[in-house]
C-alpha cells in the first residue's frame, strides 16, 4: 500500500469529516449524500456511530496514471495499485474516487463491529450494502471463501441474497467471527445449493433509487425546471462520475405504462437515463431504448445510464428509471429544464 498524503479537512458534517484532492467545492448534495449513506449503513448494521469518521474524495485526475507503454492504471494515493479506493484501518480513513465511496463508507461503519478480516465477508458486506445492482456469477463459494483474491461481486451477490432471505443480523454474526454453520444451521456448501436455485440473476441494492422522485403529470409527461446551485441539497459534484468539473442532479421517474417519450432539455450538457431495478430479477440485455442496470456491471459502479439527446424519442416500458442531468460548473447558478413528453 502506498504512502498516504494527508489532506486538510474541508468539511465537517454530522457523521464525517471530509477532505478533497481537488479545488472545486463539494456541494450541499454531496455532503448530505455522504451523511445519509453513512447513517443508513449504521442503521442496517446496528452501529451507533457516535464518532466522526474521515473521508478523502479524489477526482479522476488523481486516479489514472500513464505508464511508459501509454496504458493506464488506477492509483489512488494511499491505496494499493489498481484500486479506485480503499479503507485504511490504522488511520480510520475511507478514500477513493466518487464511484467507490459508498463501498468504502461501509468499511468505515463495519469496523465498529470488530469484524474478522476474511475478504469474502469483509468485502462482500461492503458490496452488499453499496448502491449498485450486482449480477450473479457462477462460482464455488467455498473456494472463494478460501482465497484472498476474491471477486467482490461473488460474495456481494450472495450476501445480498442472505440479507433479503433472513435479514442482516446473521450476516453480522458471521462477520464478527461466529462459525457460518452455527449461525445458519448448515454449512456454506449446503446453503450454496439453495442459493444457486433461488437467487435471482440481479440483486438490487437495498438503497436503490433513493433519490428525489420526479412525478408524472396528468398528461403523462415529466417536467423539471430547477437550478444547478452547489448550495442546493439536490446538486452534487461526486455522484455522476469522476468528472468533478461538472455539477449534476439526479431524479427518479416511474412510468405507469409502456410509452415513447420525446426528450427535451435546456441549460444541460448531458442527459442520462438508465433502468433502476428495485426488485431481484432475471438478466436482460436491454430495457426499451435505454440500457438497463441488468447489463453486466463492473464492481463498485453506480447503476448504468445511457446518454440521450434533445429531440430523441426514447421508448420506456413501465418501470423505474434513474435520470442524471449534468452541466459544466461555471461558478454561477445555472437554470436548467428537462422534459419527457409522451409521443402520440
Amino acid at each position: 500500500m502506498s504512502d498516504l498524503e494527508r489532506l486538510p479537512i474541508l468539511y465537517v458534517t454530522e457523521e464525517l469529516e471530509v477532505a478533497t484532492s481537488f479545488e472545486e467545492p463539494l456541494c450541499e448534495g454531496d455532503l448530505r449524500w455522504l451523511d445519509s449513506a453513512t447513517r443508513r449503513v449504521e442503521s442496517a448494521l446496528g452501529v451507533e456511530g457516535d464518532a466522526l469518521h474521515t473521508v478523502y474524495a479524489y477526482s479522476a485526475a488523481d486516479v489514472f496514471f500513464e505508464t511508459e507503454n501509454s496504458t493506464f492504471y488506477l492509483q489512488v494515493p494511499g491505496c494499493p495499485r489498481d484500486l479506485q479506493g480503499c479503507y485504511r484501518l490504522r488511520d480510520d480513513i475511507a478514500l477513493g474516487a466518487p464511484a467507490v465511496l459508498a463501498h468504502e463508507l461501509v468499511h468505515i461503519v463495519s469496523t465498529e463491529l470488530d469484524p474478522i478480516y476474511v475478504r469474502f465477508w469483509y468485502e462482500g458486506v461492503a458490496e452488499a450494502l453499496s448502491e449498485h445492482p450486482i449480477i450473479y456469477i457462477p462460482s464455488n463459494l467455498v473456494e472463494e471463501l478460501a482465497t484472498d483474491d476474491v471477486l467482490y461481486n461473488i460474495p456481494g451477490h450472495f450476501i445480498r441474497w442472505l440479507i433479503r432471505r433472513q435479514g442482516v443480523e446473521p450476516v453480522v454474526r458471521v462477520l464478527q467471527g461466529e462459525p457460518f454453520e452455527d449461525v445458519y444451521g448448515m454449512g456454506l456448501a449446503s446453503i450454496e445449493q439453495i442459493y444457486d436455485v433461488e437467487a435471482a440473476d440481479i440483486m438490487p441494492s437495498p438503497f436503490a433509487c433513493a433519490d428525489e422522485p420526479l412525478l408524472q403529470s396528468g398528461d403523462g409527461s415529466f417536467d423539471l425546471a430547477t437550478e444547478l446551485d452547489c448550495a442546493s441539497p439536490t446538486t452534487t459534484r461526486l455522484r455522476h462520475g469522476s468528472d468533478v468539473d461538472s455539477l449534476g442532479t439526479i431524479r427518479i421517474i416511474t412510468t405507469e405504462t409502456d410509452a415513447t417519450y420525446l426528450v427535451e432539455a435546456a441549460g444541460l450538457d448531458r442527459v442520462e437515463i438508465g433502468g433502476c431495478r428495485v426488485e431481484p430479477g432475471d438478466l436482460v440485455d436491454q430495457l426499451g431504448d435505454v440500457t438497463s442496470d441488468a447489463d453486466i456491471l463492473a464492481s463498485n459502479n453506480a447503476p448504468l445510464t445511457t446518454r440521450v439527446f434533445p429531440g430523441q424519442e426514447v421508448f420506456l416500458p413501465a418501470s423505474t428509471y434513474r435520470v442524471v442531468l449534468l452541466a459544466a460548473d461555471t461558478g454561477e447558478t445555472q437554470p436548467i429544464q428537462f422534459l419527457l413528453t409522451p409521443v402520440e
